[in-house]
């Protein structure tokens, strides 16, 4: 029986995106009899790419202007470039998914209608419909599996003032995170992923990864900050011997897969 363990990547372009990156990533999970991914999956996809849909909403909810909103996109877009590019691709998808014409606008709005704030309107709500199905469809892909009992699975919710919440997106981490015991029970495995995480190239995601390692190593209390820090090396350690780690990041996934004598593959 071939498997498959699904990193975040695979959730994110088979839940909230369309065209290609969906149709693959459907695609490569009819390649394997069996999918399953560990609950912090759920977490990271709630606190990235869903938040950064999240964060589109209220912008177009709050600016009520599809050119105010492309201003705010490109205010972030030097230190938040994830939430940036999120942002600009999902504005470029639900675009591409408005049917309606210039009669039917005029019908609707009135021919008095402010365009930029129309356009604003209907992306929003388009936008809204997108961020809900994929919350509630986020079991869809796969069989969750590792459980993260310190981890609220709480649906995104609408505010008295209108704009959205994926609150909360962390862990009740008092003690500390529950995979703590899991992961230091397998200490060696930790120390090998580490001196992996030292041979990638120097980066911020990697620097973080490999003080969370250190920390684990060192027996130090497991916080929800260090159990996002982990990151990639969650998939590594938690993916079945007999599965592969089927991701769209093969870069930073390959070699602490490799490190564990465990494969990975791409859609």
């Amino acid at each position: 029986m071939s498997k498959a363990f699904l990193d975040t990547t695979i959730l994110v372009d088979g839940l909230l995106k369309r065209g290609e990156p969906r149709t693959k990533a459907l695609a490569a999970l009819r390649r394997y009899d069996f999918a399953e991914f560990p609950i912090y999956a759920i977490k990271e996809f709630k606190a990235g790419a869903l938040y950064n849909w999240v964060w589109l909403y209220n912008k177009l909810k709050d600016t009520g202007s599809h050119a105010k909103t492309l201003a705010a996109i490109k205010a972030v877009m030097a230190y938040k470039k994830n939430r940036a590019a999120t942002a600009l691709e999902g504005l470029a998808e639900l675009e591409r998914g408005q049917r309606a014409t210039f009669g039917d606008l005029q019908a609707e709005y009135g021919k008095q209608a402010d365009p930029d704030s129309v356009a604003a309107e209907r992306l929003r709500l388009a936008a809204r419909v997108r961020i809900f199905t994929a919350w509630r469809k986020r079991n869809s892909l796969g069989t969750p599996v590792v459980p993260l009992p310190c981890y609220m699975e709480k649906d995104p919710y609408e505010g008295r003032d209108g704009l959205l919440s994926c609150s909360p997106m962390v862990c009740d981490d008092k003690p500390e995170c529950s995979m703590a015991p899991a992961l230091r029970a397998r200490n060696a495995d930790l120390v090998k992923l580490r001196e992996a995480v030292s041979k990638q190239p120097s980066k911020a995601e990697n620097t973080r990864r490999s003080r969370a390692l250190k920390e684990l190593i060192r027996n130090r209390p497991l916080t929800d900050s260090l159990c996002r820090s982990l990151g990639d090396a969650v998939f590594a350690l938690f993916a079945p011997a007999d599965a592969v780690v089927l991701t769209t990041n093969i870069g930073d996934h390959q070699p602490l897969a490799e490190a564990l004598g465990k494969r990975v593959e791409a859609p």
